[in-house]
């Protein structure tokens, strides 16, 4: 693999599962491209915390209808949002797709699980996620195929 083939953010790291949401730590990030031999790209764009205010925002995407994220060449969404203590927001996923979730700040409840900053979660295998916020919060969201 050439970092040619290497385009975005997808998240990997030491897994402690508790059932189907796995808590992680210490991320790193990699999304393999859907085709290899691809032209390395940089770009960058300011998202301010108002737009992202009660609600995920993508800031990063494979998907062209999401024309106002960075573009990425993989089938993946990065999203962000900044949550008021005791508010939620819902993200569907699709059959077969993987999510990453990290705090920046705050705590976040992920379907139930507790998450602080400097840790994350990867969820398989749900329908949707619940994400409240347990005070006032930001954080990121990768979904992936």
């Amino acid at each position: 693999m050439t970092s040619a083939d290497i385009d975005g953010s997808a998240l990997a790291s030491s897994i402690a599962f508790t059932g189907r949401l796995a808590c992680m730590s210490r991320t790193e990030a990699f999304d393999v491209v859907r085709q290899r031999g691809g032209t390395p790209r940089w770009d960058n764009r300011q998202f301010p915390k108002a737009d992202r205010a009660g609600r995920l925002i993508a800031l990063a995407s494979g998907d062209p209808q999401d024309a106002e994220a960075l573009q990425i060449r993989a089938d993946a969404r990065v999203l962000g949002a900044t949550l008021l203590a005791g508010t939620m927001v819902t993200h569907p996923l699709g059959r077969f797709r993987h999510s990453y979730l990290a705090p920046a700040q705050g705590v976040i409840l992920v379907n139930g699980q507790r998450v602080v900053v400097g840790d994350g979660i990867a969820v398989v295998d749900e329908p949707k996620l619940n994400i409240t916020a347990e005070e006032d919060a930001e954080f990121i969201l990768v979904d992936a195929a």
